[in-house]
Parts: structure tokens; sequence; C-alpha cells
């Protein structure tokens, strides 16, 4: 979205265009951090091979590009339901799966995946709470959970943005090429 346009749209509502900007701004940091995400996560030896970084000391990375990821993300909910509480929209845009309300008197389109990024939020936020507390003595437990609250944050992004998908393409073809390999191994 370009300012002009967002200006134009935000001027026939109350909408702010500085926050609607700024949501779209994490928004889109959120995309590029999450297509990070996946990079080094790879077990085969690419990384070892082009960089010289093994597995064990990709997974840092991962974890510090997933706690990012977690921050842009909470941001970048925070300042659309900020507005939206302004507006008087918040509790219809958060709990329906029709239409997304940016104000009273807009209506953005018919968006079924905030609630489905909602309960995406809560379940890397788990995730990101038993890396902390319980990964080392419940690892199990952690990563299915970990797993499924990726699988469903791409899935989210996905539906959620449709600009996400060529953020994400290359480091989800890495990622499956990754599994195929040692599938096939």
């Amino acid at each position: 979205y370009s300012f002009d346009y967002i200006q134009k749209k935000a001027s026939k509502s109350s909408v702010s265009v500085e926050g609607e900007i700024a949501a779209r701004v994490l928004g889109h940091m959120t995309n590029l951090y999450s297509s990070l995400l996946l990079f080094p996560v790879t077990r085969t030896g690419i990384w070892v091979d082009v960089f010289g970084v093994p597995y064990d000391r990709c997974i840092k990375y991962h974890r510090i590009l997933g706690s990012i990821t977690f921050l842009f993300m909470t941001l970048h909910a925070m300042v659309w339901w900020n507005m939206w509480a302004r507006e008087e929209v918040l509790g219809t845009n958060i709990l329906s799966i029709n239409d997304l309300h940016l104000s009273l008197h807009r209506v953005a389109f018919q968006d079924f995946s905030a609630p489905l990024v909602e309960l995406t939020w809560f379940l890397i936020g788990v995730s990101l709470l038993l890396a902390v507390t319980l990964r080392r003595r419940l690892y199990y437990l952690f990563s299915n959970v970990h797993r499924f609250a990726g699988a469903i944050f791409y899935i989210a992004a996905i539906t959620h943005a449709w600009s996400f998908w060529y953020y994400a393409v290359g480091s989800l073809m890495l990622w499956l090429c990754d599994k195929l390999s040692r599938g096939i191994q």
C-alpha cells in the first residue's frame, strides 16, 4: 500500500493514517522475519557448506528470529487493536469471521483470517513459553506444539497476508527439500 492510497482511504473515515501505516509496516516486518525463520532449521549440510555454521549453532539464530517475529507480530496486532478500539469495532473484528471493519463506516473485505491469526498468535506464544520453561525437560511436548504452531502459523500468515508467500517461498522450499532429503536417506 502506498501512502497516498492509505491517506485517501483513511480520509473517508476517522482511521488514523499514521496508525494504519505503522500497522502495515509492522505486518511486513513480521513477514520478513518469519520468512527468515526457517532458514536456520534445516539439518542437511547446506549451511555448513555455504557458511560453515553447524545445525546446533543455527538453532540459536532460529530462537532469536522467532522471538523477533513474535515481537513484530504482537506489535502489528496491538496497533490494529488500538485503532479498532478507538473506532469502536474491536469486538466485532476479533470475534467475527465475516467482514473486517476498519471503522464504523469502512469495511475492508470479507476476512476469515483474523480469528485464525489470533489463534496462531496464541499458539506461538505458548510455544515460546514452552521453549523458555520446559524445552529441556519435556522436549517432545515442546517439539510437537512448536511444529504444529509453526505449520498453522505459515498457513495463517499466507491466508492473512497474500503478499507473504513471496517472502516465505525460499525458506519453505529449502525446508521442504531438507525434509525430503532426510526422508530419502
